[in-house]
């Protein structure tokens, strides 16, 4: 199977069922017909936006990126941004910071190297020094979303 069309199944599995972990995604796509080994969706999971967002039953994947929803429910876990020249640090609620840091590697702005996560501590690393106050403007901006 190519692996557009495997990334077509984990869409339409994600859009119609509450997937809570990998394993779970596996299992699904495995059932469609397409043979994918866990790295292999993690980098497909990566490529099409998908993140893992807050549900009634702890986290569920969810695609993406740009939906109002997913902005304001990220932005709901900000809790605060610090900068200096050259990194950005975002506090969030606790075990928000892979959220947050998925939606923002995400966004795939050339402005930012990457992202790295702890459980509610995120660092953005600025592609420039020039970067930084624009990139902490909108990460401000997503804790105010209406």
């Amino acid at each position: 199977m190519k692996k557009d069309q495997r990334q077509f199944i984990i869409k339409d599995i994600i859009g119609k069922m509450e997937i809570t972990s990998q394993e779970r995604l596996v299992k699904e796509v495995k059932r469609r017909g397409a043979h994918v080994t866990q790295a292999t969706l993690s980098r497909d999971l990566k490529e099409i936006g998908a993140v893992r967002v807050p549900s009634t039953n702890g986290m569920r994947y969810t695609v993406g990126a740009e939906s109002k929803k997913l902005k304001r429910a990220v932005g709901i876990e900000i809790l605060a941004v610090l900068a200096n020249e050259t990194t950005l640090l975002v506090k969030t609620i606790p075990g928000g910071a892979h959220t947050v840091g998925s939606y923002i590697d995400g966004l795939h702005r050339p402005d930012i190297l990457g992202t790295v996560a702890g459980d509610d501590t995120l660092i953005v690393v600025p592609s420039s020094v020039k970067s930084t106050a624009g990139l902490l403007s909108s990460i401000n901006e997503l804790m105010t979303e209406e």
